[in-house]
């Protein structure tokens, strides 16, 4: 029996070069010629077969449509698309179309989750910054604490979606019932969770910096503006002073100049 090394999660199929030598102190006859043979055997990664693996594909590309067609009313339904679309991209893996498609797999669901990420913060973010804007102008608020919320919020986000890119790993790795368990090949499933965790942290970082600073811009014009409109003074109410003043018989000084050749 002949066996083979497992492969790396990212690789499909692997060529081995495999050389048998026959060796014997007495053989009559023999030809030294074909003592040894030598050949090349193709090596592929094990995957469900492929009447199993497209309804499962199918599912999931429906799955991910729905979820994204309720996303701009639902959050919920957006946060999950992120799940449903990397175990999609997971799934795309095992049908062995190579090793660079396999590896932009794993890119495209990690910038998917960030892409997601970014769209769950400008669900909540926003809100809660324009109802402090809201108490700063002297309005009623809606939330007691900006900053404890706004914590509260940011944490949930990380919570929610750092587990996302686990989804395309888990799937990429738990599907072949025999894996390599060698330290690189786990190692870099590893640096994978760890950076999508990474990216979900900073861009939740990002954007809630980005709308800060959108609203502290929109502050300062606010009171600029104000204090403009202070300095300008508004002419249509000096003039209805006047015309009230003349109503009512109050005296206005008005001074005309006339040319005395006139």
């Amino acid at each position: 029996d002949v066996h083979s090394e497992t492969l790396d999660w990212w690789v499909p199929e692997e060529f081995v070069e495999c050389e048998v030598t026959i060796e014997s102190p007495h053989m009559e006859g023999d030809s030294e010629s074909n003592d040894i043979l030598s050949t090349q055997i193709s090596v592929e990664s094990w995957s469900l077969p492929l009447l199993i693996l497209i309804p499962i594909t199918i599912s999931l590309i429906g799955t991910s449509s729905r979820l994204l067609r309720r996303a701009a009313e639902d959050e919920r339904s957006l946060m999950l698309s992120a799940y449903s679309a990397t175990v999609l991209l997971g799934v795309a893996t095992h049908y062995n179309l190579g090793m660079e498609i396999n590896i932009s797999l794993a890119v495209i669901a990690l910038f998917w989750v960030a892409l997601i990420t970014h769209r769950s913060s400008n669900f909540e973010i926003p809100a809660i910054l324009s109802d402090r804007q809201n108490k700063e102008r002297g309005g009623e608020p809606i939330i007691e604490n900006h900053a404890a919320e706004m914590k509260r919020v940011t944490n949930q986000l990380r919570y929610k979606l750092s587990f996302a890119p686990l989804g395309f790993i888990l799937v990429a790795l738990s599907m072949p019932y025999e894996i390599s368990w060698s330290l690189f090949n786990i190692g870099t499933a590893i640096l994978y969770a760890c950076v999508g965790v990474l990216i979900v942290f900073y861009t939740i970082k990002r954007t809630k910096a980005s709308w800060i600073h959108i609203f502290d811009n929109l502050a300062i014009l606010e009171i600029e503006s104000q204090e403009l409109l202070q300095q300008l003074g508004s002419p249509s109410t000096d003039l209805r002073r006047i015309t009230i003043g003349q109503r009512w018989g109050e005296a206005h000084d008005v001074n005309i100049e006339v040319d005395e050749n006139v």
